[in-house]
């Protein structure tokens, strides 16, 4: 009777084991998701699963900063979508996911399924970051997800600062912005509602952009067809000149793949807005840069004569020995006379 007790007991808790293992196999994570939509519709999401060593592998690659690039790592190592979602007129959505899978912290990416128009301008499109997931080092049973859209469109824009070895920010350099057209003639830039190009003979009607307190200059958002623009300086800060340089700056407008333009200026490659807001350590780095000289001023410093011109030295001279005569003589007529 006792064993028959026995048995029944490792029966019981056996039971409670296996379902206490379900139980936190099966642990939802409850995941508030915010949309930082940049336009009125309703934005759809996909799930994606990953082991460690892929989530690992994905962030040592940089995968995270290019939706393009993650698509490419799932697709190249066959990771296929958990679910998809969309986010309700609030831009938002509550997602649970498993704490864990296959026996271990579960980790995830989320990604958008397409970009949308910005709320400003249809032709700018945004697209969120892709979102990396782990429930690693998670305590908490519920988890907040932002996203952070990026433009897909490249803004143009430079840093405008002083020349020399201790070089720093200049405010108030203005500048316009031009193309050449078909006859070689300038088109300036004069409005970006609704953009308008004009040949002028007068360049103070052209729209002038101002550096601000970081030198940087920014070109408002407009569509640049693939070609070559140019900023042009015409008003340097005060106590600096206009270099030649500043007077032709090239902005080049071209096709880096299907999906993206890319611009580079001074050939160096512009970054994308990202939540409206140029990423940080373009700010820090402030490139490309674009450099004025100093102006120098010529003014006569009177200068202390310390040594006589070659006549005056002759005469200089001649006089002190004729003084030097007349004291030795002096003294040896008064040698004599005490005698």
């Amino acid at each position: 009777m006792k064993r028959l007790i026995l048995w029944f007991s490792l029966f019981l808790f056996s039971l409670i084991s296996i379902s206490t293992l379900e139980v936190r196999a099966e642990e939802q994570v409850a995941i508030h998701f915010k949309h930082n939509n940049q336009s009125a519709n309703n934005t759809s999401f996909s799930i994606y699963g990953l082991s460690k060593k892929e989530y690992n592998e994905a962030l040592s690659q940089k995968v995270e900063t290019s939706t393009k690039k993650t698509r490419d790592y799932l697709e190249k190592n066959q990771i296929e979508k958990m679910q998809e979602f969309l986010v309700d007129d609030s831009n938002q959505a509550i997602l649970y996911l498993p704490k864990n899978r296959l026996g271990e912290p579960a980790f995830y990416v989320i990604l958008q399924n397409q970009p949308e128009a910005s709320k400003e301008s249809e032709d700018e499109l945004y697209e969120a970051l892709p979102n990396y997931i782990s429930f690693e080092a998670l305590e908490e049973m519920t988890m907040l997800v932002e996203t952070k859209p990026v433009s897909l469109t490249p803004t143009a824009y430079f840093f405008k600062y002083s020349s020399g070895s201790y070089q720093k920010p200049l405010e108030n350099a203005i500048f316009i912005f031009y193309r050449m057209n078909a006859k070689n003639e300038k088109e300036y830039l004069t409005q970006v509602e609704s953009t308008s190009w004009q040949v002028l003979t007068n360049k103070q009607e052209a729209m002038r952009l101002k550096s601000d307190s970081n030198g940087l200059v920014m070109l408002p958002h407009i569509i640049l067809p693939v070609g070559t623009y140019y900023f042009e300086e015409i008003e340097a800060p005060l106590g600096f000149s206009i270099t030649a340089e500043s007077k032709k700056i090239p902005l080049v407008v071209s096709n880096k793949d299907q999906e993206n333009i890319q611009m580079t200026l001074n050939h160096e490659i512009l970054e994308s807005k990202i939540a409206g807001e140029l990423p940080k350590k373009v700010i820090n780095q402030a490139t490309p840069k674009v450099l004025n000289e100093p102006v120098t001023t010529s003014k006569e410093i009177p200068k202390i004569r310390l040594l006589p011109k070659t006549g005056e030295s002759v005469f200089a001279f001649s006089s002190l020995g004729l003084i030097m005569m007349f004291v030795a003589l002096k003294y040896m007529k008064r040698g004599k006379e005490n005698e």
